[in-house]
């Protein structure tokens, strides 16, 4: 059965760790590091390095628009002078044409999105999706290459009516497991690595594209622009699949449980997993930040920055052109 209640608990269940899982995330991506940012040295030396970026760019900036503003003198009627001051003292001057408004961009993509009413709410959504997907994949994995295989010589007992159910089915098989009617049957190492394979090459090729189109959608991008990015999206999403643990947690739920439970077992470790790392890497934060070699190196970096400024424009200068 496509919607079996099976599946309808499956997919919920999972969608509402999912969920949960993201509130976590979003709430400690706030706080995770405020350890680190409370640190006297890193404030100075974070609030150094932002005043001269900003500066150095400013620079760039203005700099750029007096490359521009060369005219030619029988149209000089037409344009108006600018100045700006940098907070070392010094003066830039161009022209812009008169008609021309210097407005500031603010990009749709800039605008910070309220978490709980369009941010969540639209993830939750992808995530049910995707749950429902994967649920489908993995039951069509294992008829395909079962782990184990199926037994057709039980005999049939017609006292009880089974139900055609997959967690039905499980239920009696282990029924008939613990009275001892039935032995289970060993693994089937060759589908299970196979089926291990599919899913973390195709699957995950699939599942990341139908969760960027998804977003894409529900922002409400311009449909020209549906794929754009998805290359990207793909190289970085495999590389953090292949450095986290799912590969192993999806190869374990193909050993050990059931086709219908895989997805809600994948993402209730993966969820443990997320709880875990931010918390791990919240104490090593907190505590490299404090060693005294990290104490060093930042008042170290902090008067450099304020003994040569310009040192430090000529690095971010030269890194931009890398």
């Amino acid at each position: 059965m496509r919607f079996s209640p099976a599946m309808r608990n499956t997919v919920l269940q999972a969608t509402t760790i999912c969920t949960l899982s993201l509130v976590y995330t979003h709430y400690v991506g706030e706080n995770m590091f405020d350890v680190v940012t409370q640190n006297e040295a890193f404030s100075h030396l974070a609030e150094l390095w932002v005043n001269e970026t900003t500066t150095a760019r400013a620079h760039g900036e203005h700099l750029e628009k007096m490359q521009k503003s060369v005219i030619p003198k029988d149209e000089a009627d037409n344009y108006v002078m600018r100045t700006f001051n940098e907070t070392n003292g010094t003066t830039w001057t161009y022209f812009v044409p008169k008609n021309e408004t210097e407005a500031i961009d603010t990009p749709k993509d800039n605008i910070k999105e309220s978490f709980y009413g369009r941010e969540l709410p639209r993830e939750a959504f992808i995530c049910f999706i995707l749950t429902m997907l994967q649920y489908w994949w993995l039951i069509g994995l294992e008829k395909i290459l079962p782990a184990r295989p199926r037994r057709r010589d039980v005999p049939y007992q017609g006292k009880d009516k089974v139900e055609e159910s997959e967690d039905r089915e499980e239920e009696v098989v282990k029924k008939w497991i613990a009275q001892g009617k039935v032995n289970r049957a060993s693994l089937n190492f060759c589908n299970t690595f196979l089926k291990w394979v599919l899913d973390s090459t195709v699957g995950m090729l699939w599942l990341f594209t139908v969760q960027h189109v998804l977003r894409q959608l529900l922002r409400l991008n311009s449909p020209m622009s549906i794929f754009s990015g998805l290359q990207s999206h793909l190289m970085f999403s495999f590389l953090g699949v292949f450095l986290s643990v799912t590969p192993l947690v999806r190869l374990l739920a193909f050993v050990v449980v059931p086709a219908y439970k895989q997805i809600l077992f994948i993402q209730f470790i993966q969820s443990v997993w997320a709880v875990f790392t931010t918390q791990f890497l919240r104490l090593i934060a907190g505590w490299a930040v404090n060693t005294e070699f990290m104490q060093e190196m930042m008042v170290n970096m902090t008067a450099e920055y304020e003994k040569d400024p310009q040192k430090h424009r000529a690095w971010e200068r030269n890194g931009r052109e890398l």
